[in-house]
């Protein structure tokens, strides 16, 4: 069975794990907000394929409410743009105090990977599936700051990346009335 087809029926039954969570409805709030998401660290769980080792990605993104676009240096040492939608995201309290955890699943499309991964589409774009969780601290109602772990499947193990997350909370008029 060829490498293709493997990671195919490995992803058939996690898009319908997706699908069905994405359902349900979340606990985070429906307000609107901007958020700038910084990259810290990342870190290859296989470290046998000699071509990606950049484990200083350099990653940028920003959110609009569940959407994200982000630019990082890819693991391939190549630019890549990404666009990606958190399709399961959920946000309880830490007891009684202003951090929140928050937990949940992103999907995306990056550029810049060519034929590199299995998941990619004529070498232009890779699709991905991406599990995290965060802390968010809550300075204010209109402001967060938090932290997040991301888990990015590859051919080769995935990678492990962590960020920072600077959030604005803002209201439409009827909101604050």
């Amino acid at each position: 069975m060829n490498k293709n087809n493997e990671l195919s029926q490995f992803l058939r039954p996690i898009i319908f794990i997706i699908i069905t969570l994405n359902s349900w409805s979340t606990n985070a709030a429906q307000n609107q907000h901007v958020a700038l998401w910084l990259g810290l660290d990342t870190y290859h769980v296989d470290r046998t394929n000699d071509n990606a080792t950049n484990e200083n990605n350099k990653i940028t993104s920003i959110f609009y409410n569940r959407w994200f676009i982000s630019t990082f240096i890819n693991s391939y040492n190549k630019r890549s743009y990404l666009l990606g939608y958190q399709i399961w995201y959920n946000q309880m309290p830490f007891f009684d105090s202003n951090i929140e955890i928050s937990y949940g699943v992103s999907i995306a499309a990056a550029t810049g990977y060519g034929r590199n991964l299995a998941t990619n589409i004529d070498g232009i774009v890779t699709l991905g599936v991406s599990p995290f969780v965060g802390a968010e601290y809550d300075v204010n109602q209109d402001w967060t700051i938090g932290g997040d772990l991301l888990y990015i499947p590859t051919d080769n193990g995935g990678v492990l990346t962590s960020g920072l997350k600077l959030r604005y909370r803002f209201y439409t008029i009827s909101e604050k009335d």
